[in-house]
């Protein structure tokens, strides 16, 4: 695990910060002669105790992570010797165990920059492989816009509701529509 780092792990997430990332670790590999592990782990959500856990539906997510993988592979890393890996579990420990597992001499990924309330909320991934790997880990910040504002948070124009709406009228509303709250607005102020 010296330099020059000739085995790259990069883990994808499939957001712009991720694929700068990828590039990045694809340079490298590149510059060192090197070969490019990309992989993307598939968050499990552990459900309430006693409930069982779905694996089927996590294969298929699994699956279909892999197809991306390799579609953005061809796009991005095709004249890097390359392998694509997936698993399914947490990510913060996805990405240690597999750099390990295959003696990667660097792992390289993205880091979103956050701070204060959406870092407590969201976490840090790249804080967590940086405490418990055990070779280099670079982190890339794409930058660009300012994840901190509230117009990156928010819909631009929601769904809203009026106070006196049935609430099943809601709720099928917000099911078609795949969100989880809509403002209430009684003449154009918002009331709940």
């Amino acid at each position: 695990m010296s330099y020059p780092f000739r085995r790259i792990l990069s883990p994808v997430d499939f957001d712009d910060n991720s694929l700068a990332a990828l590039d990045v670790a694809a340079q490298i590999a590149r510059d060192n002669d090197g070969r490019l592990f990309l992989i993307h782990a598939v968050p499990m959500i552990v459900p309430a105790t006693g409930m069982p856990v779905y694996v089927d539906i996590y294969k298929g997510q699994e699956e279909a992570a892999r197809k991306k993988l390799k579609e953005i592979a061809d796009k991005r890393v095709r004249d890097v010797p390359h392998q694509i890996l997936t698993h399914i579990g947490e990510p913060a420990g996805s990405i240690p165990n597999t750099a390990e597992r295959h003696a990667a001499d660097l792992i390289v990924m993205a880091t979103h920059g956050r701070r204060g309330f959406s870092r407590i909320l969201l976490g840090s991934i790249a804080e967590m492989v940086l405490r418990s790997a055990t070779c280099p880990v670079l982190c890339v910040w794409r930058g660009g816009a300012d994840n901190r504002l509230v117009a990156r948070w928010m819909s631009a124009n929601p769904v809203t509701v009026a106070p006196g709406e049935k609430l099943a009228a809601v709720v099928l509303r917000m099911q078609q529509g795949n969100f989880r709250s809509a403002p209430v607005i009684e003449n154009g102020r918002l009331v709940g």
